[in-house]
């Protein structure tokens, strides 16, 4: 029997929007989704949403709504959400976001989907722009991904959670007229049907970071 793999969703788990683009690598394994808000009650999301000068993460609730909180004051809900999956039997966890999180101090290993995603792609792709959820990313991220790829990146914003086919597109253009000649999807929110939009927009090939992440984090987790 395979060891038991947690999806950890910094909302609410169970992301049924992102699991079907995830099942074919995870056929064969055993795996169960938590969420770092799957138990948290309205004051909660109040205590964690960014103000005016805050950087957001952003991601989806239970019921398909957008969520946007502050990173510092989501850390202890992750690491409960963890520690929930520690309990049920999860040997190891994947975290479903590519913001950039420090090492948790869990009771079981924690994969970060940010290192995985950029090491992945920075070894075999270079020239590539990122695109992110929210304008106010934008500075964090070209700075984590130049010093990832040691080369301008250029970045532009699109809210999976929100936007339209146009607005991908529009922020797709975006990157191929400052020279991308590839796209990175960088968050858990963007599915196999936005990056197919971003495709036809732009003609660039296009790297879902949630895809990549998941089979790195498997092909980790077999090489233990």
């Amino acid at each position: 029997m395979t060891d038991m793999l947690a999806l950890v969703t910094i909302g609410q788990s169970p992301r049924v929007d992102v699991l079907p683009d995830l099942l074919p690598a995870l056929e064969g394994r055993r795996f169960a989704e938590y969420g770092a808000l799957d138990h948290a009650t309205a004051e909660d999301l109040v205590a964690i949403a960014p103000g005016d000068d805050e950087v957001p993460l952003v991601s989806r609730m239970r019921d398909g709504s957008r969520v946007s909180m502050v990173h510092d004051r989501v850390l202890p809900l992750i690491a409960a959400a963890i520690e929930r999956a520690a309990a049920d039997g999860a040997a190891t966890a994947l975290l479903m976001c590519t913001g950039h999180f420090e090492p948790f101090a869990t009771s079981i290993p924690v994969h970060a989907a940010e290192p995985l995603a950029q090491r992945s792609i920075v070894e075999k792709v270079t020239g590539f722009g990122v695109m992110n959820p929210v304008p106010e990313q934008i500075e964090e991220s070209r700075a984590r991904w130049e010093a990832r790829a040691g080369a301008r990146v250029p970045v532009s914003a699109a809210d999976p959670y929100t936007a339209t086919d146009r607005d991908l597109a529009r922020a797709a253009r975006e990157l191929a007229a400052h020279g991308a000649s590839s796209i990175v999807l960088d968050c858990f929110g963007y599915s196999a049907a936005m990056a197919a939009v971003v495709h036809a927009a732009t003609g660039l090939p296009v790297h879902l970071a949630r895809t990549i992440a998941v089979r790195a984090a498997l092909a980790e987790m077999d090489a233990a």
